[in-house]
């Protein structure tokens, strides 16, 4: 049996003192086996997976750096094809580092071993600023609220970006859509009413450390539209407002259609995002290319409460 076949039936039986010996250079003992080409078992696909990615979705972190110390790549990717939809975030072809935090994220937001994961994955050169299929870095994954959206998991969040920048990772990266990272912490945050402060409060940490590394909050996507114009679609702007606020941005900027966030809240009807915007100092007076103000848009929509605001705004 060559060395590789050894090595995975040793890892398979969990022997790492054999695996070590096949992968450690020893002329009496034949030739030296490669971690990084073989496959182990993954228990619930029939596929089987590099063996850092298998303890990197395990949260082993034991493994992990066994399998780092005894020469596995750290930016090795998840080579799989997608099987059924409740795999497929597995997939898209995660590098180690990816996995780590979207295994947090998705999975354990509670478990600091992803940190730890993480921590061990840049020691040994894990490279932050490599993407899925998606577009997606670390980064883009690290700074979304995770499921559970409690205390300490808006703790291991901040631990976790402000790991991945000092690591160098490109806060201006975009994804498939052109979407960096604060772009993604705006447009899909889900402001949770019995966490809202402490919510708000992380976030704002976050913000200013992705600010701090260089993020340019104004960045537009490829549909035209700012992180602001986005976020009109969530259930709250403040974090949005905070980036507007901390990165000294006009709440009026355009998108290519030259709406700006306040056409879109007023258009969209939400009349708590088009109070929102005008204390934050959106004008109601500006045109969009077709000539509409926010006001035209709310009165073509029937939007009742929007345009007694706007109204409101515009005689102030």
């Amino acid at each position: 049996m060559e060395a590789n076949a050894k090595l995975r039936a040793a890892l398979i039986k969990g022997d790492k003192k054999l695996a070590s010996q096949l992968l450690t250079a020893r002329p009496w003992f034949g030739k030296k086996a490669d971690l990084n080409l073989i496959r182990l078992p993954y228990t619930d696909v029939s596929d089987d997976i590099h063996p850092l990615l298998l303890w990197v979705y395990k949260r082993d972190l034991q493994a992990v750096e066994w399998a780092l110390t005894h020469g596995a790549d750290p930016n090795a990717r998840d080579d799989r094809q997608p099987g059924t939809s409740l795999q497929a975030w597995r997939v898209r072809s995660n590098t180690a580092l990816l996995a780590a935090v979207m295994t947090w994220t998705i999975v354990a937001s509670e478990d600091e071993t992803c940190v730890g994961i993480a921590r061990a994955l840049i020691r040994a050169g894990a490279n932050p600023n490599l993407s899925d299929l998606n577009g997606n870095t670390a980064l883009h994954r690290a700074v979304l609220v995770p499921a559970s959206g409690s205390h300490g998991a808006l703790a291991i969040r901040t631990q976790l970006v402000s790991l991945l920048l000092g690591a160098h990772a490109n806060p201006n990266a975009p994804d498939a859509q052109e979407n960096p990272p604060l772009y993604r912490l705006c447009a899909f945050d889900v402001i949770k009413s019995e966490t809202e402060s402490a919510h708000l409060d992380a976030n704002k940490l976050v913000v200013d450390l992705l600010l701090e590394a260089g993020a340019d909050a104004s960045t537009r996507n490829k549909h035209g539209r700012t992180s602001l114009h986005q976020a009109v679609g969530t259930t709250d702007l403040s974090t949005a407002l905070y980036v507007w606020q901390a990165a000294r941005l006009s709440v009026d900027l355009p998108d290519r259609f030259g709406q700006s966030a306040l056409h879109l809240a007023a258009e969209a009807g939400v009349h708590k995002h088009v109070a929102a915007l005008l204390n934050a100092g959106a004008s109601p007076h500006l045109s969009d290319a077709a000539g509409k103000t926010p006001l035209d848009l709310a009165r073509s929509g029937h939007k009742t409460k929007c345009v007694e605001l706007l109204e409101s705004s515009r005689q102030s």
